[in-house]
Formats: C-alpha cells, structure tokens, sequence
C-alpha cells in the first residue's frame, strides 16, 4: 500500500473492471492506496450470469469504488458471433474490452 501510495501520489487512476477476482483485488488495492481518485469501469461484456452485472456494480459499490457500468453486451456479441476456437473467443474478448475500455 506504501508503495502504491508513493507511485501515484496526486495523480488519478483509472481502472477497468471485468467483474473478477483479479481486477476486483486491484481495484480495492489501489482504492485503498489513493481513495476518491480511482475511477473504475465495470464493462459488461453480456457473458455473465443472469443479473451478475447489476449485482457485481452494486457490490463495488458497497466496497465504496467510484464506479460506473458500461453496456457493451451487443458489441462483444457481435464479435463472438460465428467464433468455436476457445484461444479465439479468449483473445477476442480480450481484445474487445480493451477497446471498450
């Protein structure tokens, strides 16, 4: 936490959320470390279950994160649309948040 605090001292951060442990942990990392300055970015990327959106965005919520749901459900969908290879679907999911993002 010292080191984050250090590293980013003044500055605003912000953080892209996909609903999972990992991007969870370091958001609430950094949210520790700088406070009000974290803006996060929840992405739905529709292949969540059913109303795991809303209640993920109300829980980082609750954890005191500022922030905001992005419906990008439609756009990974189309990108998904024909696509069987494991590799290509994980790569194009990748790809796609990070441009929504």
């Amino acid at each position: 936490m010292e080191e984050l605090k250090g590293q980013l001292e003044g500055q605003r951060v912000i953080c892209g959320l996909s609903g999972g442990v990992d991007s969870t942990v370091a958001a609430s990392m950094i949210h520790r470390a700088i406070g009000d300055r974290l803006y996060c970015i929840f992405v739905d990327n529709g292949l969540l279950r059913k109303n795991e959106f809303h209640e993920v965005l109300q829980q980082y919520e609750v954890l005191g994160l500022n922030v905001i749901g992005v419906d990008a459900r439609e756009r990974f969908h189309t990108e998904l649309a024909g696509v069987t290879d494991p590799e290509t679907k994980r790569k194009t999911i990748g790809r796609v948040f990070n441009e929504v993002f």
